[in-house]
């Protein structure tokens, strides 16, 4: 703090898996909580030189971008400095209070189409700051991709036709939308979205129309994908505690069930004929190594 009788730092705390901004007292090693929320995470922190808050580069729960912000001091309120789709880390101010230095990193994402052999390589998308397809790409039988495009704070859905400049928005602007899987009859498209308030498992028309929740399980979802019947939804849940689980739910609806019960499955790969799954179990540690596995995905 400019007036030297603390030292502000983020803490990362496992119990809530976020960043908390703490104080350190100098003199006595005191912690004492930094008014404010909580982040995803935080790369930066520099006191404003007159003592009224301070400015941080990171992650914020809601948006999740990495921008920077301004923390009033001591009353917490929070004020989003930058707005773009670029990614900052790292912050100063200089000793005039006048500038704030930060690393600015600019993402240029394409989609590419490539032949099993490694022929016919073509680049169906391009873009600068909307991180396409990062969140999930998939091509339809008729030619058309499936992707993630992120034009504001969260990124959604969208569908593109193989050839035609065409596009079009399948999901809402302003929820989270990402990881999306077409069913094997090219109807439906299954995908992660807080359309509900948490994010859950949804299926879609093709055509963005009957958006319907199938799963509202505890934790993170991801890894969405149909089996080669159609008949189910397969996906990765991780918990609180970071356990990795798989799951998988009736495509037309119904109640979801846990597979491989009290198995760790973690980055889960179906086979093509959907009947056994390649993930991987352990935390890397030295007494908990990271082992590939491969089990039948009915567990017998």
């Amino acid at each position: 703090a400019p007036d030297g009788r603390s030292i502000t730092v983020s803490a990362f705390s496992s119990a809530d898996t976020r960043h908390h901004i703490i104080s350190i007292d100098t003199q006595t090693g005191e912690l004492k909580p930094f008014p404010g929320p909580t982040w995803l995470r935080v790369t930066g922190i520099a006191w404003r030189m007159d003592g009224t808050g301070v400015y941080i580069s990171g992650r914020d729960n809601d948006s999740q971008y990495a921008q920077i912000w301004f923390i009033q001091y001591p009353s917490g309120t929070v004020t989003q400095v930058t707005n773009d789709t670029n990614v900052y880390a790292n912050v100063s101010v200089s000793k005039d209070g006048r500038s704030i230095l930060s690393f600015q990193e600019t993402r240029s994402t394409s989609i590419w189409e490539i032949g099993e052999d490694g022929s016919g390589e073509r680049r169906v998308r391009k873009s600068i700051g909307t991180e396409d397809g990062v969140g999930g790409v998939v091509k339809a039988a008729d030619g058309r991709i499936v992707y993630t495009v992120r034009k504001g704070a969260m990124p959604q859905i969208w569908t593109k036709s193989p050839n035609g400049p065409d596009e079009r928005e399948l999901t809402a602007a302003g929820l989270l939308s990402f990881a999306p899987d077409l069913s094997p009859d090219g109807r439906y498209v299954a995908f992660v979205s807080n359309s509900g308030g948490e994010p859950n498992i949804w299926r879609m028309d093709t055509n963005g129309e009957n958006q319907t929740l199938l799963a509202a399980t505890e934790g993170l979802h991801t890894r969405v994908k149909f089996t080669p019947d159609g008949n189910w939804v397969v996906y990765e849940t991780i918990s609180d505690g970071e356990e990795c689980s798989l799951w998988r739910v009736p495509t037309a609806g119904g109640e979801p069930e846990r597979l491989l019960n009290g198995i760790e499955t973690c980055r889960p790969a179906l086979s093509p004929d959907g009947n056994w799954v390649v993930y991987y179990s352990g935390t890397g540690n030295t007494n908990d190594p990271l082992r590939l596995m491969l089990s039948p995905i009915d567990g017998s």
